[in-house]
């Protein structure tokens, strides 16, 4: 089966920057460069939103030209009612202080989706690596050897 990665909105603003962040571009740019053989790359519609809304906020044009043409190598999965009912449930099996963590909804929704995906989360946001049943990963803890 091929690995599937979701992108997070930290992750995903990080290869659209134009100036910084060079190491998780060229990370990025080796696993387009696997081509068949990359992992099945995904972005939640949220995660598009919430970057998309800031970088226009901010007059990002550089960045948001990066991001729509970034949109052709990516999967984007959609909020469903599926979606919604498990992120509740992620939310109630999280303890209380861990539900105060600084989790917004939006991340548990992102997580929710990549855990229904079967996808690996890579994020930079320790807060989601407690939350159950969901693979988070930063993106600099994945390999880059391609799956047989």
């Amino acid at each position: 089966m091929k690995l599937k990665l979701m992108l997070d909105t930290n992750v995903l603003a990080r290869i659209c920057h134009p100036t910084q962040f060079r190491e998780v571009q060229d990370w990025f740019r080796k696993l387009l460069e696997q081509g068949r053989s990359a992992p099945e790359l995904l972005v939640s519609v949220l995660a598009d939103y919430e970057l998309r809304r800031k970088l226009q906020d901010l007059h990002a044009a550089e960045s948001l030209l990066h991001l729509d043409t970034l949109a052709r190598s990516l999967r984007y999965v959609p909020v469903t009612a599926e979606t919604s009912r498990r992120a509740a449930e992620l939310r109630e099996s999280l303890s209380s202080e861990l539900a105060g963590s600084g989790l917004s909804d939006a991340d548990l929704l992102i997580a929710a989706q990549a855990a229904i995906e079967d996808a690996v989360l890579v994020t930079s946001n320790a807060a989601l690596r407690h939350v159950p049943n969901v693979s988070v990963k930063d993106w600099s803890e994945l390999s880059l050897v391609p799956a047989r």
